[in-house]
């Protein structure tokens, strides 16, 4: 048995040309949509590339990043 692995490609509607660019590389470094094959898929590997980017770029500290995510909501 041989488990064949694809790459899907996300679409999405460019409005923002940071978020394209956290496309262009995520493509780039041909990651898989989700990592966890077996368990909930509640987060992809995208969102959570898009996260560690944003938490990086804000120099903030990591309690100061979470709180600015609930206040965004």
């Amino acid at each position: 048995m041989s488990l064949v692995m694809t790459q899907t490609t996300i679409q999405y509607t460019l409005k923002h040309e940071f978020l394209s660019e956290i496309l262009k590389l995520y493509h780039g470094m041909d990651l898989p949509l989700y990592d966890n094959h077996f368990g909930p898929r509640i987060y992809s590997e995208f969102q959570k590339l898009s996260l560690v980017v944003l938490f990086r770029r804000s120099k903030k500290v990591l309690r100061d990043f979470i709180a600015e995510l609930f206040e965004s909501k």
